[in-house]
């Protein structure tokens, strides 16, 4: 036997009474129609009701009894709804309009539920009809999400006065926090790095280059782990070393073994317990690995939905992004790349957190004199420099030059920065245990 569909009269018909004695109509109408539309309405009297409402709302007319039964009678739907007998039983439903968005929620939480039922069906549907597996699960994954997305209420209009008292009470919070660096966003665990960004931001999508063996993955992981070790989620999706590779770079970063001997099994027994501390560590922060080599957008998105509402990922980390492949056929690897760069930003817009993509450099940085990267330098660079809110280049001169008296000065060039200043920061490259450091004194250039 089949179950009813989820529903409660009774809060719909509060809702409308509610508005009905409401000493402030338009308000209240304003209010409720961010929480709900008409089809939230499960019993067709009341769909019928409320759409009456809305539109004697937009038209700026009183609304009671006699306004409501006059307007559904011109519409040919006084009688459809009930009749007068109808709207008077509902205009006297409740005494007051107290509890009126409380009732609001009630009448949206059951249609949310009936739209997870009818997915469900929807669903079903596809599992049997569809040809393409990735077909079917993108469809499927695409129908929740929407209803998600659609019972998140939407950011309102405001007045320019509630706008500037926002903006100051974000910067005052800014004030208080300026011994810490004033950080807006997610602390990158870097001194300087903290002070040129503000953080991190939520919805930013970070793009950091580099040529082959400069450390863009250890800097990587080096914020990964200082972010992780502050008990904020990150998830590490890496195309190109596995998982065990990267758990030997994060225990020898923790520890300060060498990676090397740690790779190899040269290690004292007084190393060994170094290391069995340090795993034990690791293993309690929320910093999450996946190693699949070959994986599409598609994909990465759906394992990023995913480790969002199980784990409450906070940051999220691809390399890197070349290895990534598109869902959608393109003529070039450019356009394949610029599409690719596009999704991702529109991923961190939808889970509001910031991403970064490692993306390797073209050979062009090798032909020139002057090293150090450009953002022309952007292999398959396509549309990453316009998608991107921050760009930043990883540089070693000691790789180059071999005369080089700073042998583990890596310079972070910020040559794009959506939302703030561009400049090179200055950081220390522990060679022999892939990890990263502030320089001693604290160096922001141009």
């Amino acid at each position: 036997m089949k179950k009813e569909l989820p529903q409660n009269i009774e809060a719909e018909k509060a809702v409308i009474s509610s508005i009905i004695k409401a000493s402030n109509q338009f308000q209240a109408i304003d209010d409720i129609s961010r929480i709900l539309n008409s089809d939230d309405f499960y019993r067709y009297p009341n769909r019928e009701i409320y759409t009456a409402i809305l539109f004697m709302f937009s038209e700026h007319k009183s609304i009671d009894e006699i306004t409501l039964t006059e307007y559904l009678k011109n519409a040919g739907k006084l009688d459809k709804i009930g009749g007068i007998a109808y709207i008077t039983e509902i205009a006297n439903y409740i005494p007051s309009a107290a509890n009126l968005k409380e009732y609001a929620q009630i009448v949206r939480d059951a249609a949310v539920r009936r739209d997870v039922i009818k997915a469900g069906e929807l669903i079903q549907d596809i599992g049997y009809s569809s040809d393409n597996i990735d077909d079917a699960v993108e469809q499927a994954e695409k129908i929740i999400f929407n209803i998600s997305k659609s019972h998140r209420h939407t950011s309102k209009i405001i007045e320019p006065q509630e706008l500037m008292l926002e903006t100051i009470q974000e910067i005052e919070k800014q004030y208080e926090n300026k011994n810490t660096g004033g950080l807006s966003g997610i602390n990158t665990g870097f001194r300087d790095l903290n002070t040129i960004t503000g953080g991190f931001q939520k919805s930013d999508f970070i793009v950091l280059g580099a040529r082959p063996a400069m450390g863009k993955t250890a800097l990587a992981l080096s914020i990964a782990l200082r972010v992780a070790k502050k008990n904020i989620p990150v998830a590490v999706f890496s195309l190109e070393m596995s998982r065990q590779q990267l758990g030997k770079r994060l225990i020898s970063a923790m520890s300060c073994i060498n990676s090397s001997k740690i790779s190899s099994g040269q290690i004292t027994e007084n190393e060994w317990t170094k290391i069995l501390v340090q795993c034990d560590k690791l293993s309690k922060f929320p910093l999450y690995i996946d190693d699949t080599a070959e994986m599409s957008v598609m994909e990465l998105r759906s394992k990023a939905r995913q480790l969002k509402h199980e784990k409450d990922i906070q940051l999220m980390i691809i390399d890197y992004l070349q290895l990534l492949s598109s869902d959608r056929k393109r003529d070039s690897k450019v356009q394949e790349v610029s599409d690719i760069s596009r999704q991702l930003k529109i991923l961190a817009k939808e889970l509001n957190i910031p991403i970064i993509a490692l993306a390797q450099l073209s050979r062009k940085v090798e032909e020139r004199q002057d090293k150090r990267p450009m953002l022309s330098d952007l292999r398959e660079s396509g549309a990453i420099e316009q998608d991107a809110d921050i760009v930043a280049f990883l540089y070693r001169d000691s790789y180059y030059n071999k005369d080089c008296k700073e042998k583990n000065l890596s310079n972070v060039i910020i040559t794009k920065h959506r939302n703030g200043a561009t400049g090179i920061v200055d950081l220390y490259y522990h060679f022999d245990f892939c990890y990263f450091n502030d320089c001693l004194q604290s160096s922001i250039h141009q």
